[in-house]
């Protein structure tokens, strides 16, 4: 949600609820090869847990949130990506959600 917020410059409502989101751990799971992201479980991958800051630079979540994804390029410009993530919610994470906005 923070993402979606930062794209839409919603900084307002960003500010209000920062210190709770703060403590908030984002963790997201990053499998092996991009290919596993189609299978419903991957065996191989790592598992990635940080905390946004406190203070946060609102410049620094612009920059994370406008990256390119480096999600696999299968689901760039393609209109399965939304149908995708409806049925594989677990693999909704900060690149394959800035398919919803495309």
């Amino acid at each position: 949600m923070v993402d979606f917020l930062v794209r839409r410059k919603r900084k307002d409502i960003l500010a209000e609820l920062w210190k709770g989101i703060s403590e908030i751990m984002n963790s997201e799971f990053k499998p092996q090869s991009a290919s596993e992201t189609f299978k419903w479980y991957c065996k191989e991958g790592k598992q990635i847990d940080v905390f946004y800051n406190s203070p946060q630079s609102w410049k620094q979540l612009e920059d994370l949130s406008f990256k390119k994804p480096d999600e696999p390029r299968t689901l760039i410009n393609n209109p399965f990506a939304l149908y995708f993530l409806l049925c594989y919610p677990h693999r909704l994470n900060p690149n394959t959600a800035k398919f919803i906005d495309k």
